[in-house]
Formats: structure tokens, C-alpha cells, sequence
């Protein structure tokens, strides 16, 4: 792990880029067992790192209601903010040119 800030953050919805296995840190399965699905999505709950060296989240799959450790390369966005984003944009060019129009 460098001193690159992470990619996600506290709260933030995050879905698996692909399934999950128990690795022997998850004590409630198997060695190998999928824990969690590609696609499923749950909530970054902490940020931590494992040997200090490999960034790990714990985010908590609500749905399945389990609370796994997860890599960044696992992980994606799944918060809608580029649709929220756009919706913002949007809303300051309408208030913009209802300024300009009553200027």
C-alpha cells in the first residue's frame, strides 16, 4: 500500500467487481467458499490495512448481512454520483439564466 489516498470512502456504496472466497480471515466460512457475489453491493463501514501493505475496506453487504474484507480491485463505485453530478449541473444552468434574465 503507497500513500495514495483511497479510492473510496466512509458510507460510500460500492459493488464487487467479482466473487469473493474466504481466504482463512473470514471465520465464518471455509477456506475457498464464495462469501460474496460479483454484484452485490453493500457500504464502506471502516478502512484499514492488512500487513500494512494491502488497503482493505469492511464493507457491510446488507442484503446477505455480512461484513467482509474487501481489496481495492474488487471493488467499484456504485454510488450514483455521476447522475447526481449532472442533475446539479443542470440545476445551476437553469438558476444561471433565470439570473441573467431578471438582471
Amino acid at each position: 500500500m503507497s500513500d495514495d489516498l483511497p479510492l473510496f470512502e466512509l458510507g460510500q456504496k460500492v459493488r464487487l467487481k467479482r466473487d469473493v472466497r474466504a481466504d482463512g480471515t473470514y471465520s465464518f466460512a471455509k477456506m475457498g467458499e464464495i462469501i460474496a457475489y460479483e454484484g452485490e453491493e453493500g457500504y464502506v463501514r471502516n478502512i484499514g490495512s492488512f500487513l500494512q501493505t494491502i488497503r482493505v475496506y469492511d464493507v457491510d453487504f446488507i442484503a446477505s448481512g455480512r461484513l467482509i474484507g474487501c481489496r481495492e480491485e474488487e471493488l467499484e463505485n456504485a454510488d450514483n454520483e455521476t447522475n447526481i453530478k449532472s442533475e446539479i449541473d443542470e440545476d445551476l444552468a437553469v438558476l444561471q439564466a433565470h439570473r441573467q434574465k431578471h438582471k
